[in-house]
């Protein structure tokens, strides 16, 4: 499939040589391999690397008319390909390894539950020091407990902003704990009859990132543990919190009813 070069740069078709070399180095500045190495997740990887090696191809076509016939779909093979040609390691020593002082900003940021469980980026705005206008991020809070964001000015300026998270609790069914390794547990304390106490049963239970989870409920157990469900790779414990039966519902019951269950009681004393 062909990728229309201005439009993987995000240019106008009219724009000039510095512009597209501008618009490379702005991309080259997110996703280049060594801008990485902060990323864990694979494949968020290879989006960023798919996303370099589409600018490169762009990038050559339209100033090097190079590469126009190479099949881009197999972007992997392109991505070999790029690392290992002149015009990289033109680019490299161009752009790359200019010396220059990259500006470092560091910003501590309150996040939610919400705000990291979302499936969408918390957008939020900020001003850096010596530029007059905000700019606008969109903050990807599972990065948590820290987000490092590379932003190029309109002066070609690299700045490298530090987001430090720290998690709030403005939610009133669940509360957490951090544990020793940094990673937190999320923990929902859930109301359970004898009955489910005594014999177990299992309820569904819509978690804060609107999955529909099914707790089992063991017999004489006191918690669920899903691994893995918290924050930065703790678990999501789910608390059995066991009441005696119910003033209401007892007397609801007939007399033959109370008696049996008395007399059951009474044999496990």
């Amino acid at each position: 499939m062909y990728n229309n070069p201005y439009t993987v740069l995000k240019i106008s078709s009219l724009a000039t040589v510095d512009e597209i070399k501008k618009a490379y180095r702005k991309i080259a500045l997110k996703s280049h391999p060594d801008k990485i190495n902060n990323i864990s997740d694979i494949n968020e990887r290879n989006i960023k690397i798919k996303e370099f090696t589409d600018a490169t191809n762009a990038y050559n076509q339209l100033l090097n008319n190079d590469m126009a016939d190479m099949n881009i779909n197999n972007w992997e093979e392109t991505f070999d390909y790029i690392m290992n040609s002149q015009i990289f390691k033109d680019f490299i020593n161009s752009f790359i390894n200019i010396p220059s002082k990259i500006i470092k900003h560091e910003f501590k940021l309150d996040i939610s539950y919400n705000d990291y469980y979302s499936k969408n980026k918390k957008k939020i705005r900020i001003f850096l020091k010596d530029l007059k206008e905000p700019i606008f991020i969109e903050l990807d809070c599972k990065k948590y407990p820290k987000a490092i964001i590379n932003y190029l000015d309109d002066n070609d300026n690299e700045h490298e902003i530090i987001f430090l998270l720290n998690i709030v609790n403005n939610n009133k069914n669940y509360y957490h704990i951090v544990n020793i390794d940094g990673s937190i547990d999320v923990i929902y304390d859930m109301i359970i009859n004898t009955a489910e106490y005594l014999t177990g049963n299992i309820r569904e239970h819509i978690f804060i990132n609107k999955d529909l989870l099914l707790i089992k409920i063991e017999p004489f157990s006191n918690k669920f543990i899903i691994n893995g469900m918290g924050i930065n790779n703790g678990n999501f414990i789910c608390n059995f919190i066991y009441t005696p039966i119910q003033k209401d519902m007892w007397d609801k019951l007939n007399t033959d009813d109370k008696n049996i269950i008395i007399n059951l009681f009474n044999r496990i004393k």
